[in-house]
């Protein structure tokens, strides 16, 4: 893990710890830029940010969920927060339940910062306030007293930095209001001992205050500041589908009615579809019975064969006389029949189509001479015996009779 610590966005120079290797602790040292992608050698990237631009403060809310609290925490640190809410980040780690550790910074403020890092061609693993570099002892505070600032860490996600003017302000707020003079002790370090504040606590003294502990950075991680976080133009995006919303919703209800009609039609025109494959099925099987295998599919390739077929057996393929225009009319007669009419047999002669075909009675065998002779124009030569309660029947089309 590198650790990259800056003052500011546009700093010529940083400071830094490589704790590679799973270091425990490592010494800061100075850098430069040209320098940093061999110092890093492809480790994960911590930036530290100064703590004046992030507020560490706690607040309790009822709620676990992970929505009403985005929508509920920046209303519960109204007071504290200067600017406006919407132009906030917000950070936070669930203590306890209810409990709740929070970090803000304002949009724009770590807009530069990411900004930085993508100019340097860098990618973060996490971005923590500089406070998080002190160590961390439980029920002791460190302090650090650094030139004009001073840095307190009270927890492992909770502290402050201040100027040294307002230190002897402030600096009760590193101890529990209860604490007794002899309780208030902190871990401190500082390069000037003419602060008189210095003496309201009891000093225990930091044995390496220029080396960074990696359990120190580690306590701070679950305020990483790149959490959840959106750039303008997602946020503004946010802000105007919350506007658009309902109607954005009732555009896609629209679509879907349009797409269920859609696909009605559709299975209604797929309906209609299998019903004239299985008609033209039908007609097929009654024209040419002895023909099984055909399918929708190849079912116009086979009709355009058998013609072809036919008209070369009776050495008609030059326009003289075919009888499948008339076989079409039978065929459609036989099917109102509705069933009643069993087609036995289809041949051929050189002059005449005999179609042979079973019936119940001889009433219909006279009903379908009439109603071909309505269909054709002509009294087609027809015979027929009675075979038990079967009546068969032959159906002849001449040559002849075609005008």
């Amino acid at each position: 893990m590198f650790i990259l610590y800056l003052q500011l966005p546009d700093d010529q120079e940083f400071s830094f710890a490589n704790l590679g290797n799973s270091a425990p602790s490592a010494e800061w040292r100075r850098g430069q830029w040209k320098d940093l992608s061999t110092l890093i050698k492809g480790q994960p990237l911590v930036l530290l940010i100064p703590a004046r631009d992030v507020l560490l403060t706690h607040t309790t809310l009822t709620t676990s969920n992970a929505r009403q609290l985005r929508q509920a925490l920046p209303f519960a640190l109204e007071e504290q927060l200067i600017g406006d809410l919407e132009e906030q980040h917000f950070v936070w780690h669930d203590r306890r339940a209810g409990e709740l550790d929070v970090a803000v910074i304002e949009r724009p403020r770590l807009k530069q910062w990411l900004e930085m890092l993508k100019q340097h061609k860098l990618r973060a693993k996490a971005i923590l306030p500089d406070l998080f570099i002190l160590p961390v002892v439980e029920g002791i505070p460190t302090i650090w007293h650094r030139a004009a600032q001073v840095f307190v860490r009270t927890g492992p996600l909770s502290g402050f930095s201040c100027p040294e003017s307002m230190a002897p302000l402030l600096i009760d707020n590193a101890f529990p209001e209860d604490a007794g003079e002899e309780e208030r002790k902190a871990r401190f370090y500082a390069d000037t001992d003419d602060a008189g504040w210095h003496d309201t606590f009891t000093q225990i003294a930091e044995s390496q205050p220029n080396h960074l502990l990696r359990h120190s950075i580690q306590e701070g991680l679950p305020l990483n500041l790149m959490q959840g976080y959106q750039d303008e133009s997602m946020s503004s995006f946010a802000r105007q589908w919350k506007r658009w919303r309902t109607a954005a919703v009732f555009a896609l209800i629209t679509l879907g009615i349009m797409a269920g009609l859609e696909g009605v039609q559709v299975w209604n025109l797929k309906q209609r579809l299998a019903h004239a494959e299985t008609e033209n099925l039908t007609r097929f099987q009654a024209i040419f019975p002895a023909i099984t295998d055909v399918t929708a599919v190849d079912i116009r390739s086979r009709v355009m064969s058998e013609i072809k077929r036919l008209e070369q057996s009776r050495g008609q393929a030059d326009g003289s006389f075919s009888p499948l225009p008339q076989m079409n009319i039978v065929a459609k007669v036989f099917q109102q029949a509705g069933g009643t009419l069993k087609v036995t047999e289809i041949r051929k002669s050189r002059d005449q189509l005999v179609i042979a075909f079973d019936a119940p009675g001889i009433e219909q065998v006279e009903q379908l001479k009439q109603t071909l002779i309505q269909q054709l124009g002509f009294e087609p030569n027809m015979k027929s015996t009675q075979t038990g309660a079967t009546v068969k029947a032959e159906l002849a089309l001449k040559q002849e009779a075609q005008s």
